[in-house]
């Protein structure tokens, strides 16, 4: 990777030499190389003495989501692990070389077809997309559902717009040019809105009143094109987008995000899975709860404020 090449923000071999560490096993990722790449399709060579369930000459595709099977919550979802890593980055001996090495965990049925090439491409981008769309771990749009998306043509942009499109919703996409517009139409997307007349030239992320008037410019096209507010926006752009995608969301809506490619650093909410949640005052269900538990004495009718 560049962080590889430039040892910035900080080099991947710290990756590897806190990887091996972990056990036997391991310690052969702590190399002074690292072979990068988390895509890939292939052919088994191969195997382990553990592996059950595949077979020299094997056509597969590789799962990035390098997960630990003996911690408990990996059973539950792999990705909620504590030692959960990227393969290729996180780990040695990754996609882009001749031959690689992998965890059986990580295997997939390469679709017969695809070619190589498309095989390879698909897991780690379309995987991502998938999970914040799709999966019972995202926000599991539904038929009808409008979801505005960043970055429309982009790896994961161009899978969400498939996801949303071919799931019954309205993929909403923003792009930068007609070029990438002409893509958009190609995949079917319902609304396609031009970056540029939204007023982002001399946009500043901390103007709250300039977030605010591109929000409401982009929410009466939106509103205008589809009838409604979006019931979802994906957001892997960062600063420039989130304020906006706050705003423009309907209320009770999600903005799910992976990552961040300007601003602000928030690895440690999507790397780690965690929630940013809204709440507003209560509902009258969740006021009679609290007044029961009051009751009961689990809540007290004054605190000891100061």
């Amino acid at each position: 990777t560049v962080w590889s090449a430039m040892f910035e923000p900080l080099p991947t071999f710290r990756f590897l030499e806190h990887f091996g560490k972990q056990g036997v096993w391991e310690a052969r990722h702590d190399r002074p190389y690292h072979v990068v790449g988390s895509d890939a399709a292939g052919v088994i060579v191969r195997l382990g003495s553990g592996v059950r369930h595949w077979q020299i000459g094997d056509h597969v595709v590789a799962s990035p989501a390098y997960v630990d099977d003996q911690e408990p919550g990996t059973h539950a979802d792999g990705m909620m692990g504590n030692r959960q890593l990227a393969w290729g980055f996180e780990t040695n001996f990754g996609a882009l070389a001749h031959y690689t090495i992998m965890r059986a965990s990580q295997l997939i049925p390469k679709p017969p077809h695809l070619t190589w090439e498309e095989a390879a491409c698909n897991t780690l981008c379309a995987g991502t997309a998938y999970r914040m769309l799709v999966g019972e771990h995202g926000v599991r749009i539904k038929q009808g559902d409008v979801v505005l998306i960043w970055g429309a043509t982009g790896g994961l942009g161009g899978y969400a717009v498939q996801f949303v499109k071919n799931g019954g919703g309205i993929p909403v996409g923003v792009v930068s040019s007609e070029r990438k517009a002409c893509i958009l139409r190609a995949l079917g997307c319902d609304v396609i809105i031009d970056r540029n007349e939204l007023g982002f030239d001399d946009y500043d992320p901390d103007d709250g009143e300039k977030t605010v008037e591109i929000g409401k410019r982009l929410g009466r096209i939106i509103r205008r094109e589809t009838g409604t507010d979006p019931h979802a926006v994906f957001d892997y752009v960062g600063k420039s987008t989130f304020g906006i995608s706050v705003f423009v969301v309907r209320r009770g809506g999600a903005v799910v995000t992976c990552g961040s490619s300007t601003g602000y650093d928030h690895r440690y909410l999507w790397m780690k899975l965690k929630r940013i949640i809204g709440s507003h005052i209560a509902n009258l269900d969740e006021e009679w709860e609290l007044e029961f538990r009051t009751l009961r004495g689990l809540a007290r009718r004054t605190g000891p404020f100061v």
